[in-house]
């Protein structure tokens, strides 16, 4: 677990908004001068109602996001990669999907119309005793039709990068021959093209579990106070700092 991981997670908890109006409300609590205490609750106030608005996150969503992508059936690229993020365990160590489990869903549709030859699975699950995402993924990859001989899990990358750099070293090894199909969430698209391309990975980037889809506002995301939508707006923002930070670090 590198520096960069954990400076990564760290840096998370700022990009909420919801975290925001908590910070400036608590920071609200110590300050005793009435003006600037007031400013601080307004600015919380602000906050709320700009990114809890449903159908403001959806035209930054939708913006930020590629449109879907159509491939033809049975092209039969070498393989799909499949980043990791999808799965997480209990304290015994069953394993359950996450709200990005449409990755795992494209991968199998992919796999089955013959678009894909192989998955691979990459990126590791960090805690002691836990185990990598392969682990339970892999029976799941099964148990939807694929065989077992067509599943590479890869279990060391521990971010963007590592996913990018180590599948193409397994891939080369496996002497799989490119152009190759990423498989990720739609708001981590525009990350993932830029970290692959930098890595020499020549791929197809394939949108899974949309944020939002282009559709006309109704009343009540136009009026009403949307909780999910401010806790989506910490996907878009955390997209938008990390390229940044993987280009200061020469990453992508």
């Amino acid at each position: 677990m590198d520096s960069f991981y954990l400076l990564s997670k760290f840096i998370n908890f700022f990009l909420a908004p919801a975290n925001w109006i908590i910070l400036l409300i608590v920071i609200s609590f110590f300050i005793k001068m009435h003006p600037i205490k007031k400013r601080l609750l307004i600015a919380a106030l602000v906050i709320f109602i700009l990114f809890s608005n449903k159908a403001l996150f959806d035209i930054a969503a939708n913006a930020w996001q590629p449109a879907k992508v159509e491939l033809k059936d049975s092209i039969g690229y070498s393989a799909g990669i499949v980043l990791g993020g999808i799965s997480q365990v209990d304290r015994n160590g069953n394993g359950y999907f996450t709200e990005s489990a449409d990755r795992f869903i494209q991968a199998v549709q992919l796999y089955h119309r013959g678009v894909i030859k192989k998955i691979v699975i990459t990126g590791a699950t960090f805690g002691k005793n836990i185990p990598d995402e392969g682990t339970y993924l892999v029976p799941e990859f099964i148990k939807a039709g694929v065989a077992p001989a067509d599943i590479i899990s890869e279990t060391k990358a521990n971010n963007t990068f590592e996913n990018a750099a180590f599948s193409k070293t397994l891939l080369e090894k496996m002497h799989l021959p490119p152009p190759y199909v990423v498989i990720t969430s739609a708001y981590h698209i525009n990350r993932s093209k830029k970290v692959f391309e930098h890595a020499g990975v020549n791929a197809i980037m394939y949108p899974a579990n949309f944020l939002s889809v282009n559709k006309t506002p109704n009343a009540a995301e136009l009026l009403i106070p949307n909780i999910k939508a401010m806790d989506d707006w910490r996907f878009l923002i955390k997209e938008w700092i990390g390229l940044i930070g993987y280009r200061i670090t020469n990453k992508a």
